[in-house]
C-alpha cells in the first residue's frame, strides 16, 4: 500500500533495536543514499515496519 510521503514528515524508525524520531528531511540529506531512496517524497515502494509500526533500519 502506497503512503503519502511529504518532505516535512516526522518519522519513527528502529535502528538496531533503538527507537528514533526523525524528520524526513534529515533522511534525505544525501540524495544518493539508500535512506533517501527509501524515504523520498513520491516513493511508492512500501517500507517494512516492525511489530511496533516503526521502520527498521538495521
Amino acid at each position: 500500500m502506497a503512503r503519502n510521503r511529504h518532505a516535512d514528515d516526522i518519522l519513527n524508525v528502529n535502528v538496531g533495536g533503538k527507537r528514533y524520531t526523525v524528520r524526513r528531511t534529515d533522511l534525505l540529506v544525501d540524495p544518493k543514499s539508500k535512506l533517501a531512496d527509501w524515504f523520498k517524497p513520491g516513493t511508492v515502494k512500501p517500507i517494512a515496519t516492525d511489530k511496533g509500526g516503526l521502520n527498521p533500519l538495521s
